[in-house]
């Protein structure tokens, strides 16, 4: 049995059970929610929305919905908006929920900006830490509830990048990618990468993640940083990714500020260089400034330091600031990740050296046991997670020496060393591969 009557209208024994009816409107292209105004004349109500007399200082959220059936889909939607970005026909702020869920505080403070709204750095973060996805899901009313047959939310899912791999087969995934090419043609702009996605920027021989001050224009970031007016008391803490940086970062700040309290100056992207989009900001701040890169050495401030892969990798950003060592350029302390584990006491008293600070054994042990693993590990925000497609952490793994015994095989391992010693000939840079317990 079919029909196209909405629900009031079918035979009485068929609507014992209630369930969810959804009557639509067709209107030229697209299809839309038939709401009652839409009921009584869908045509009129489009002509006046049309017609609508808007202002300069209107504010429209436009936003696609979960269906790819009504209101002509994500594609006919995105596409539209998509053209006039390009042809300037509107003022559009395009805003993906990835920006949103990956980098919040920035994108809030470009969507304030877009808004000509004056807001300070401590609302921005009290904003987007009101309107996380759970403190939304717990706090607002949620009527999807009453039109779902088992009273289920259709309105708040999970919150999380990738969730798509739940669901799509691998052939699945293949004939969507053909499929969305083939829709997306000749929007560029937009590329759809499955999970966490990062648009990385080239510059010159590294690659950058895709912070909003590099991507508005790498170039006149990087010259920017070049020319920063660096301070003899500057403090800048230089890391590869995923070496121990927010360990150390924690521990640094302790020791500058004097005190074992976790650091509350900020977010470590609030000193962090590759996130800089105000530089007269950073003008005003009281010595010593402590700030943090991924960069490689001859990327640094010209004035601090006179003389592949992401950030141009491992090797190259460790055989600079080796170099740089030898050669006797900037005052540059070394710490290795296994150092501070196996030797963690002697190497706070090193960093306090070099940092010129004086500290007593006691609050250098007190530092050691508030920086230890375990307790970063529970006493610090952890954004990472709400980017992972399955809410883990990224940021906090294990925290011990040797673990690459469990990922690399004897072949492997064989071929990493023949890797290391041709990339790292003539930089006499030893590692401990072993826990000391081993």
């Amino acid at each position: 049995m079919a029909t196209s009557n909405v629900n009031e209208s079918c035979p009485q024994q068929e609507t014992r059970n209630p369930i969810a009816v959804y009557p639509f409107y067709r209107y030229g292209k697209i299809t839309i929610l038939s709401t009652p105004a839409i009921k009584q004349d869908g045509a009129k109500v489009i002509q006046s929305i049309e017609n609508f007399n808007s202002r300069e200082t209107d504010v429209i959220l436009c936003s696609s919905m979960k269906s790819d059936d009504l209101y002509g889909g994500w594609f006919y939607f995105t596409r539209e908006f998509e053209k006039a970005i390009e042809n300037k026909t509107a003022n559009v702020l395009s805003v993906t929920f990835e920006d949103l869920k990956l980098i919040p505080i920035q994108t809030g403070k470009k969507m304030a900006n877009f808004l000509d709204v004056n807001i300070s750095d401590e609302l921005i973060k009290d904003i987007f830490d009101k309107c996380a996805f759970d403190n939304l899901k717990d706090n607002k009313i949620d009527e999807s509830r009453d039109l779902d047959p088992e009273g289920n939310s259709t309105l708040w899912r999970k919150g999380i990048i990738g969730d798509w791999k739940n669901w799509f087969t691998v052939y699945q995934s293949e004939q969507f990618d053909q499929f969305y090419d083939k829709e997306m043609k000749g929007y560029n702009r937009l590329k759809r990468i499955g999970g966490p996605f990062f648009p990385f920027i080239e510059y010159k021989s590294i690659t950058l993640p895709p912070m909003p001050p590099i991507v508005k224009d790498v170039h006149n970031f990087m010259d920017s940083l070049r020319n920063f007016n660096s301070r003899e008391t500057d403090v800048i803490l230089c890391s590869p990714m995923k070496s121990g940086t927010h360990w150390v970062h924690e521990i640094v700040s302790m020791l500058l500020h004097r005190t074992t309290e976790y650091n509350s100056h900020g977010e470590l992207n609030f000193c962090n260089f590759e996130c800089q989009s105000d530089w007269d900001r950073l003008e005003k701040m009281n010595s010593p400034r402590f700030f943090h890169t991924h960069l490689p050495m001859e990327y640094l401030p010209r004035k601090h330091v006179e003389n592949d892969t992401i950030y141009g990798g491992w090797f190259t950003f460790t055989k600079q600031f080796e170099k740089a060592i030898v050669e006797k350029r900037g005052s540059i302390l070394p710490v290795t990740f296994e150092k501070l584990k196996i030797a963690t006491i002697s190497t706070l008293l090193e960093m306090a050296s070099f940092l010129g600070i004086s500290v007593d054994d006691s609050f250098i042990k007190e530092i050691a046991d508030k920086c230890a693993f375990e307790n970063l590990k529970k006493n610090k925000i952890d954004t990472t997670v709400s980017i992972h497609p399955e809410g883990r952490s990224t940021l906090w793994r294990k925290g011990i020496i040797g673990d690459w015994e469990n990922w690399f095989t004897v072949e492997q391992n064989e071929l990493f060393e023949k890797l290391y010693h041709r990339a790292m000939e003539g930089y006499a840079v030893d590692f401990i591969y072993y826990s000391p317990k081993h």
